[in-house]
């Protein structure tokens, strides 16, 4: 089943698209029919999913959930003149989102013209239906435009299976890596202890094993870290109270921040059980304060952790890593910024490994946060938008309670 988004902010130009796309047999002249213009030819059985968007707004919203989901819109039929935003507006915001939706745009070029809605738009690769037209031409795009979309998105799967396959051969032998640079690291360490026994006190070889034993630590935290990402990590998992967990890091989080940021915590009481791995939460949430400070910049503002109770609504935020299987609830933290935000390319990569927007980076930063959070069969969201600062959320499983 394909689904097509339908925006149109008159009530009878939905109607006459259901008709048309989803006709019923009865035998007489569908009101679509009447009102696009009369069609001889033989009516094909539905094989459509149809939503509807009376504007721009709603169609963006309906969009981004079904994207979040994973339940995309193959196809817009799109009307130029509507209250709001344009049809060529609207299209823009929706390619920010889903950038493979085919998009009809319904216009009669009375006052606005092609080259015109392109330059909105942002792209050339618009489909026009030319008012009036008859329900043969919608029933041709829709299916034309479908059949472009589903292959469209096996070559994208195909191509997603190869580099899967690479990753996943890269994965196996940066998890191999990592252990092995585990046990060599804790050789190093183990000699580096045996030889500050044998020194005198005072010695002045002590400053060097200083400097050996701080790489060697750092190593392993880098092993550890690429672990964790690959989702390889031993975890050590007990039943936690998120709140508590958060209000323990505090001080540690405070020594963290520049002078110029303020932290504000709204933690709430009485929260189910989580079952965490303490030491890879304090990741998280170290992870998470340091991109919300960092994106402050040198201007003053005010990071935010909150805590809480949901259950999985992908249709609140920007971006969502999903969970494999949701659950009825889940406990919440959520770190928010009031910083510069982010654009369509950092919230494209902002999971990859040591992608920074800053000169320098520092390490597997925010893929971290999403190998740990994965790893507690949870998810992620991300919202807010350049220039408005950030919001990110980890959400992990609730543990139920006995009846």
């Amino acid at each position: 089943m394909k689904k097509v988004l339908i925006v149109d902010d008159d009530a009878a130009v939905r109607v006459a698209y259901r008709e048309i796309l989803a006709p019923r047999d009865t035998g007489v002249l569908l009101q679509g029919e009447a009102l696009f213009g009369n069609c001889q030819a033989a009516r094909e059985p539905s094989s459509y999913e149809i939503e509807e968007a009376v504007d721009g707004l709603e169609a963006i919203d309906k969009v981004r959930e079904a994207k979040n989901l994973g339940q995309p819109f193959g196809v817009a039929f799109m009307d130029m003149k509507m209250p709001g935003l344009n049809g060529a507006e609207t299209t823009r915001e929706i390619w920010a989102i889903d950038p493979h939706i085919k998009v009809a745009i319904v216009t009669a070029f009375s006052d606005i013209s092609p080259d015109d809605i392109v330059r909105v738009a942002g792209r050339n690769d618009l489909f026009y239906l030319k008012k009036p037209f008859n329900p043969q031409e919608i029933r041709q795009f829709a299916r034309a435009l479908c059949n472009q979309w589903v292959f469209d998105k096996y070559r994208e799967k195909e191509l997603g299976r190869r580099e899967t396959l690479k990753t996943e051969s890269l994965a196996c032998m940066a998890g191999a890596m990592a252990h092995h640079l585990n046990n060599l690291l804790a050789v190093v360490s183990g000699n580096l202890e045996m030889l500050r026994e044998d020194l005198p006190a005072g010695s002045n070889l002590c400053h060097f094993l200083d400097h050996a034993e701080k790489g060697a630590r750092r190593g392993a935290d880098l092993g550890r870290h690429l672990l964790t990402y690959l989702g390889q990590r031993m975890d050590e998992k007990s039943y936690r109270n998120l709140s508590v967990e958060v209000y323990g890091s505090l001080s540690m989080i405070e020594k963290s921040l520049p002078r110029q940021v303020r932290l504000e915590t709204r933690l709430a009481p009485n929260l189910p059980m989580v079952n965490l791995d303490g030491d890879a939460f304090h990741e998280v949430l170290m992870g998470l304060t340091t991109n919300a400070w960092e994106a402050i910049g040198q201007e003053e503002g005010t990071v935010t952790i909150t805590t809480g109770t949901s259950f999985f609504s992908p249709s609140r935020w920007r971006k969502v890593v999903p969970p494999e299987e949701a659950v009825a609830q889940y406990v919440y933290v959520e770190v928010a910024d009031d910083g510069s935000g982010m654009g369509a390319e950092t919230l494209e990569r902002m999971f990859d490994p040591f992608f920074s927007t800053k000169f320098m980076g520092r390490g597997l930063g925010l893929a971290a946060v999403q190998g740990v959070v994965q790893s507690h069969d949870g998810w992620i969201g991300v919202s807010g938008t350049e220039g408005e600062g950030t919001t990110l959320g980890a959400f992990f499983p609730a543990v139920p309670m006995p009846l």
